[in-house]
């Protein structure tokens, strides 16, 4: 399992590394040295990893690596003429998110061998960054650098993304998470590269589930760039992930359908649609093209109020001299921010994206309590959205004091999700377990029985569902 966790760290540090030259604008000097840092790293991990998978030959692997350090050169030297990313590389590194990690998969797949057993962690941090152990405390200094450039400059944004992205580089994946969580808080206006580069780092920290707090972010891309493909690739997976076939296929096909024939990741992006659809035992041709809102049934969340009121100014809050600083974003300025949201969603309580918002804040504050009862507020504000049960439940789960017992409320969350979704694989998989420890092996049977159905013959998830129901006997 923790081969497959460093795998999917590595996955999304090589995509965001690759689609990082193709969306940023010309850099500061003084962060230079982190990008091409970053970059050397990447490419040389990728090398050793190739000579691992017999790839390439050892003369050949030392030929690339002097190649690739010449060429980071090159790339320091040409980004003094760097233009603003323009539309079409933002889309190439978007595309990249689908290529990359199919690519990666597939070799592993042929190539890897996942039964060596896991090399210590020193030795371990040096292979991730594909250096020799000294050069790779030289980049951990430097990220710890970066750390305490940020504690006496906390409000800066660039600099906290910057730093997401080391953490991924490291595999500190939840802190990761974290950085880019500041990024996108100290932005005025998130951009949608912002916002999918936090969306993709909370992905990478579930072992590469996109899970509710991603998908909600993904909707926030998709908010400010409706064609957005990354974000639309990644909807899609999230459905599939969530055993929704039928809605991955849909939303793929819509991508599919807006763009060109001749990209490069367009049989890759078939090669999934017809993946989960022999899964899920679907036609492709009888499922026609749907976008993420339109097969949801639901309009973008109207958070623009919102977000502009948790960015104003609090006015018993003193103003920062220039020497000091700003303390807009101080502990003390964000909880009184959160407070005052709260008492205007208590005279609004239909507000679910007001609730939703209020519940990140408190799980970014790692205050749980809280956010359950946000994400329910925001759950019973809009008892439609199956994203916003998903977060409940998650939380539920969160604050639980006996984590291998199922709380009867969590499991009411799971049925109401099943009335929404009777396909909903979690909600089948949950509700059949409730029943079982009820003692309705019946019911039980009934729901682990259609939820077996959907997954692929042979694979672990169908071989220990299928134990299960044997275990329920007759």
């Amino acid at each position: 399992m923790m081969l497959w966790i460093v795998l999917a760290a590595l996955t999304m540090t090589v995509l965001a590394l690759l689609a990082w030259p193709l969306l940023r604008r010309a850099a500061p000097m003084a962060q230079r040295a982190d990008y091409d840092l970053r970059v050397f790293g990447d490419q040389l991990k990728e090398v050793d990893g190739d000579v691992e998978a017999g790839l390439l030959a050892p003369e050949q692997a030392e030929a690339a690596r002097i190649e690739i350090k010449r060429r980071i050169l090159a790339v320091g030297q040409a980004m003094d003429a760097a233009a603003p990313a323009g539309a079409s590389r933002h889309v190439t590194a978007a595309l990249l998110v689908v290529v990359v990690p199919a690519v990666a998969f597939g070799l592993y797949g042929q190539l890897g061998a996942p039964a060596i057993p896991d090399m210590p962690h020193a030795q371990m941090q040096s292979a991730r960054l594909g250096v020799d152990p000294a050069s790779a405390k030289q980049i951990q200094a430097m990220v710890d650098g970066l750390a305490k450039r940020l504690e006496a400059n906390p409000n800066d944004a660039e600099g906290w993304a910057m730093y997401g992205r080391s953490l991924k580089t490291l595999g500190r994946l939840e802190e990761s998470v974290d950085a880019f969580q500041r990024a996108v808080d100290l932005a005025p206006n998130p951009t949608p590269d912002a916002l999918g580069a936090l969306a993709e780092a909370i992905a990478a920290a579930n072992n590469g589930m996109v899970v509710p707090e991603s998908r909600q972010v993904f909707l926030r891309v998709l908010d400010l760039s409706p064609h957005d493909p990354r974000a639309r690739f990644y909807l899609g997976l999230a459905r599939a992930q969530i055993g929704d076939g039928v809605g991955a296929i849909a939303v793929w096909k819509d991508l599919e359908k807006d763009s060109e024939e001749n990209v490069p990741w367009m049989p890759v992006l078939r090669d999934q649609i017809k993946k989960v659809a022999t899964a899920a035992k679907l036609d492709p041709a009888t499922i026609a093209p749907k976008g993420e809102r339109a097969l949801a049934g639901t309009s973008a969340p109207n958070t623009s109020n919102l977000a502009a009121a948790m960015s104003q100014p609090v006015a018993s809050q003193p103003v920062a001299s220039q020497a000091g600083g700003s303390s807009e974003t101080s502990p003390e300025v964000l909880n009184k921010r959160m407070a005052d949201l709260a008492a205007r969603l208590e005279k609004n309580p239909d507000d679910a994206d007001g609730w939703y918002m209020l519940a990140r804040s408190y799980k970014a504050t790692r205050d749980m309590v809280k956010a359950k009862a946000a994400f329910a507020k925001a759950s019973a504000a809009k008892p439609k959205d199956m994203a916003l049960k998903m977060a409940y439940a998650e939380s539920i789960l969160a604050v639980a004091p006996d984590q291998d017992e199922l709380v009867p409320e969590f499991v009411t969350v799971m049925r109401e999700v099943l009335a929404l979704d009777p396909a909903q694989a979690d909600a089948l998989y949950y509700v059949g377990l409730a029943e079982s420890q009820a003692g309705r092996k019946a019911e039980a049977r009934k729901m682990w029985t259609k939820l077996l159905g959907s997954l692929a013959p042979n694979s672990d998830e169908y071989v220990a569902l299928k134990g299960e129901i044997d275990s329920l006997g007759k």
